[in-house]
């Protein structure tokens, strides 16, 4: 698994963006532009199929996530520029500032940790300290809605753990 952990953030990369990009598909869907939606994904699955052939020749298995990448930011492109010129929409300000956030909080989590140090305590602390870090961060960005409706899924999640830990006890 550690020659493969290299790998990782290109394709954590790769599905933020593919995520991104299927918000803004199911919206054209919903706009009713079907066979442009259809298009943009094609063009971006097609794109990405061909320059893995070139990018595993250049960059090894990680080309893959790099035409993968490619893809999703061509697909995403044009369905952007087909909200923006037929329906007069953008993606808000407050998206873009997540996505850089996330993109590089991957960035720097990939640039700063070695698989090598996966199972040794320092990096084991390392990687929790900076996940809170990171948590906080995100914490500080959210809106005061979406911060308390984070928190009431906190509690439904741990009133669900309190349950199924009460009856996992009391189970002979």
């Amino acid at each position: 698994f550690q020659a493969g952990a290299a790998f990782v953030a290109g394709f954590l990369v790769w599905q933020l963006l593919f995520q991104a990009m299927n918000v803004y598909q199911q919206l054209l869907i919903g706009l009713n532009a079907l066979r442009y939606m259809a298009f943009a994904g094609a063009a971006g699955l097609g794109v990405a199929a061909a320059l893995s052939f070139v990018m595993i020749e250049r960059a090894g298995p990680g080309g893959v996530s790099l035409a993968l990448i490619a893809g999703a930011i061509l697909s995403g492109a044009m369905m952007l520029a087909r909200l923006r010129y037929q329906h007069n929409m953008s993606v808000p300000a407050p998206l873009v500032v997540r996505l850089f956030l996330i993109l590089g909080t991957i960035g720097l989590a990939h640039a700063l940790f070695r698989p090598e140090t996966e199972l040794q305590l320092v990096g084991f602390v390392a990687r929790c300290a900076f996940a809170a870090v990171a948590y906080f961060l995100l914490l500080l960005q959210l809106t005061p809605s979406e911060r308390q409706l984070l928190g009431k899924g906190l509690k439904a999640a741990r009133a669900l753990f309190n349950e199924t830990a009460k009856r996992l006890v009391r189970k002979p």
